[in-house]
């Protein structure tokens, strides 16, 4: 009996159809063969009725600014760290894909703009733990000069959930921001106001999960601007039963990194720090 397809299945398609090769696609959803999802294509009228219709689509133009990464400066240095943590580097195809939960579109709109996109921001509906939730994508079709740039100026690579390593020759200002944007893909500002307390005590913390590699990076940089008090100071910890990391501080060392890095001049998600 043939398996229906899920609404998790069809968003994956329609957001990847025209832009991914069928082959790709696949990849993304393992369960249905190529065959399938060209005839899904077709049913589902992304092709026109012609199932190779996907190489016109696929070379669909849009502007982009290939040079954006060429030259590491406080704003190309936030969105690689937002990259770094929440993106996806496809150096077959050369694509830069970031998906976040639709509620940020904003932020993705904050992107395009700044690596002057055209292009479309896709929108879909995945289901996880039982439960829908709405994201927005952008898939940049790029050339192997801007995957080379987020290599050799960020270190950045494809497949780099296990093994992203920290940038190596940034200066000061880029390498924060970095970790800023870092923090705000893959990481957590919490704020509230403590128990029994008046409005003006505030409990902080900040943290991030990742390679330990990168989280050591994180660390050290902490560290340096906000020294503890104390003997000891937060590590960075495995996750149970997981391959990644994870590493926060709280008290006056997170409420003096949040004063330092919103005083950063970069396009940070406002409703993480500001809150």
């Amino acid at each position: 009996m043939r398996k229906r397809w899920t609404l998790e299945e069809v968003s994956i398609l329609k957001e990847n159809y025209g832009k991914l090769s069928y082959k790709d696609i696949s990849k993304l959803i393992p369960n249905r063969a190529i065959g399938q999802i060209r005839d899904k294509s077709v049913y589902d009228g992304l092709t026109n009725g012609n199932p190779y219709k996907m190489m016109s689509l696929a070379r669909k133009k849009y502007s982009v600014d290939l040079n954006y990464f060429l030259v590491p400066n406080l704003e190309n240095s936030y969105w690689a760290g937002f990259i770094a943590a929440d993106g996806c580097i496809l150096s077959k195809g050369n694509y830069i894909t970031i998906q976040i939960q639709e509620s940020d579109r904003n932020h993705l709109e904050k992107f395009a703009k700044c690596i002057s996109y055209d292009g479309i921001i896709t929108k879909s509906i995945r289901e996880r733990n039982d439960k829908m939730y709405e994201y927005c994508a952008i898939s940049i079709n790029s050339d192997q000069s801007t995957i080379s740039d987020l290599e050799n100026n960020f270190n950045i690579t494809q497949r780099k959930t296990y093994t992203l390593k920290p940038p190596s020759d940034l200066d000061e200002s880029c390498r924060l921001s970095y970790i800023m944007g870092y923090i705000d893909g893959d990481g957590w500002v919490k704020k509230r106001v403590h128990s029994g307390s008046n409005r003006n005590d505030i409990l902080c913390e900040v943290g991030a999960c990742g390679t330990k590699d990168v989280l050591k990076y994180i660390k050290q940089h902490f560290d340096q601007l906000a020294s503890s008090t104390q003997k000891k100071y937060a590590k960075v910890c495995s996750v149970k039963n997981n391959k990644s990391y994870r590493y926060s501080i709280g008290s006056n060392r997170a409420k003096k990194i949040i004063d330092i890095f919103t005083k950063l001049d970069v396009p940070y998600l406002k409703r993480k720090w500001d809150k």
